[in-house]
This record gives C-alpha cells, structure tokens and sequence, in this order.
C-alpha cells in the first residue's frame, strides 16, 4: 500500500479532558471498504469517496418468559439478531462501487440485428450488485482537534438497490441495502492500539483478523 487512506500524524498533545469532551460531523469520516477479487481472491481496498449516507441498525428477537399469576413477564430470552442497513451513493459517471470487482458476462449479439446495419459480435454486461462477494466498510473518524476513531461493518451482501432519474433533481442518487454479518462499535483509536502500531496497517490487520474469526465459526 503505497499511499495512507487513513489521516496520519494528526493526533496532538492535548489533555485528557478535551480529548474525552471531542465530537465527529459526518464530514469527518473516511468510509474504506475491504473486499474480495472475484477471480483472483485477493484483498481489495477502496476509498468510497462519493457515498452520502450510511446508515445501520441491529435487531434482536425478544420472547417474555410468563409465569402462572403474573400479568408481566419475568424476564425476556433473546433469539436471533439481524443487522442491516442502507448506502446512498451519489452517482458521477459510474456505478457505485465500481472499483470492487463484479465480473460481467459476454452476450453474443450475432443474427441478432437486421440486415443492413453494423454487425456487433458480443456486449459487455456488468452484473448487479449483489453479485459482490461479502465485504467489510472501516469508517474512520478524524477531527480537526486530534481526536480518531474507528468503526467496522462486517460480511456486508447488499441484497438490494436502485436509481431514480428525474428533471426534478439536479443530482442522480445511487440506493442499497444490505445485510451485515457484525458490527464493531465505534471506539477511540487510542483505545485499542495505544501502544502498538496505529494507521492504516491496525486498521486493516482488525479487520482482517475478524474476517477470519468468522469464517472458523466463531459468532461476533
């Protein structure tokens, strides 16, 4: 990896109590995505500058445990969680994530055009975007005072997207939603890697290091 995606060097020397008082904007993330090369299976990492809003939200099933002669319950068990949410991209002149490979298929296009016109022999077609493997989102926080912080989306399948082209909007938006096999709570850098190396190589050797504990089985 050549150059930072993360900002480096920004923390700064300040006391305890402004640190633990700081606060993020949305204009002070960094959304990197980690995924899969379809043909070749290796990692790919993408700075995913033209997304607008993310959102998520986790659900757990809640059962009340009822006794004989108590109207309320006495305590709830909890089942299944489900995490999902939705990307909003803004859309320039390609498709939102575009730099995670898809795959496209060939269609031959041979006897299929009247006599007369220029004969095509095939077109390239790219596939949607739930053909993506599953991927992992890091939002890094950073603001002007010193203070970072990092979150992770683990396993992300969209399942779900669309557009809307309208005179009526000067901008076009690019919408998914998706499933999410974890989420790693927001927490300060300094946290999690005080002594140990910070940037860009801790950031992705946790995500890679989840990665993997989820694919042994392990339920984060």
């Amino acid at each position: 990896m050549t150059t930072s995606l993360f900002p480096t060097g920004a923390r700064l020397s300040r006391s305890l109590f402004d640190r633990e008082r700081d606060a993020y904007s949305a204009t002070d993330i960094e959304a990197v995505v980690m995924g899969t090369d379809k043909t070749t299976g290796a990692d790919v990492v993408v700075r995913i500058g033209d997304i607008q809003t993310l959102t998520y939200s986790s659900h757990r099933d809640a059962a009340p445990v009822r006794t004989l002669g108590r109207s309320n319950p006495v305590a709830h068990v909890t089942g299944q969680r489900t995490i999902a949410g939705s990307l909003i991209f803004a859309t320039f002149n390609k498709r939102a994530l575009a730099d995670l490979y898809t795959g496209s298929s060939k269609i031959s296009l041979e006897g299929t055009l009247p006599d007369g016109m220029e004969s095509i022999s095939s077109a390239r077609v790219l596939k949607p975007t739930d053909t993506i493997p599953p991927f992992d989102i890091v939002l890094y926080f950073a603001s002007e005072t010193g203070n970072d912080s990092v979150m992770f989306i683990y396993r992300v399948q969209v399942f779900s997207e669309g557009q809307t082209f309208s005179v009526q909007d000067i901008y076009t938006e690019h919408t998914m939603q998706y499933v999410a096999a974890g989420v790693s709570m927001m927490e300060k850098v300094d946290d999690i890697w005080q002594n140990s190396t910070t940037g860009d190589r801790a950031v992705f050797a946790n995500a890679r290091l989840v990665r993997r504990a989820q694919a042994t089985g392990l339920d984060l």
